[in-house]
């Protein structure tokens, strides 16, 4: 049931990579542009998704199943209760809410937990 095409709603996603600075130093905190995806996201979590994951209360919402595209990573930057304004070149100045605290990596498919940031 949670991979119904019309439970997906949109969100963006953001991989972490390396870029340099104005005097041509090597900075590694430089994130790739926002990515588009549809995926079931949950409402908030329940007692479901504390049993997947454990019983780690660090988490508050559950991407399940994750588009399979989307990189296995826990360094993920998400945009998922609003959405980024995207400049012409794909940048964004719109800060993320979401990152991802856990990958649950399955034979048939992914799930990560996510957790609300406040990004100053």
């Amino acid at each position: 049931m949670n991979g119904l095409m019309r439970n997906n709603r949109k969100f963006y996603y953001s991989i972490p990579g390396s870029g340099t600075d104005e005097a041509g130093n090597t900075v590694n905190n430089v994130y790739a542009n926002p990515v588009v995806a549809y995926a079931n996201i949950s409402a908030a979590k329940g007692d479901a998704e504390r049993m997947m994951f454990g019983t780690l209360n660090a988490f508050d919402r559950v991407i399940n199943p994750a588009p399979p595209a989307m990189p296995k990573r826990t360094d993920l930057r998400l945009w998922v209760d609003t959405l980024p304004t995207l400049a012409s070149n794909g940048s964004t100045t719109t800060k993320h809410d979401y990152i991802v605290v856990l990958v649950s990596d399955g034979l048939n498919h992914n799930a990560f937990a996510i957790k609300k940031v406040s990004v100053g």
